[in-house]
């Protein structure tokens, strides 16, 4: 099985046993914008939170590995860690981030 949080399982995008179907640069394009713009948002109100700085960071490298030709290999997109760290710091208070992060983190490791 995969390293997907199980609550995502019988979401659209996932085989009956949990395996993503293909994800394609597209498709994790429009999570990382997607996840970027709820980032910008809750920057607007406090610009100084870790957590808020860090995100948008990655997000925006993530963008630009996503806009090049062709797309690094997976090994090369392991420095992202957005996933991990919206389920430890944002998924109580925030989950609508938090699974915008964890989408946009996961898309972005398995993008062809």
């Amino acid at each position: 099985m995969n390293d997907l949080p199980t609550k995502w399982m019988s979401r659209k995008g996932f085989d009956e046993t949990g395996e993503p179907m293909s994800l394609s640069r597209d498709d994790a394009q429009r999570s990382v914008r997607l996840a970027l713009g709820l980032v910008r948002e809750r920057m607007a109100v406090n610009s100084d939170y870790g957590v808020y700085v860090h995100a948008q960071e990655q997000l925006q490298q993530m963008l630009r590995f996503l806009e090049s030709v062709p797309l690094p290999d997976g090994s090369v997109r392991d420095f992202v860690d957005i996933g991990l760290m919206a389920a430890k710091e944002l998924e109580a208070g925030d989950p609508e981030l938090a699974e915008a992060l964890m989408h946009a983190d996961y898309k972005f490791k398995h993008a062809r």
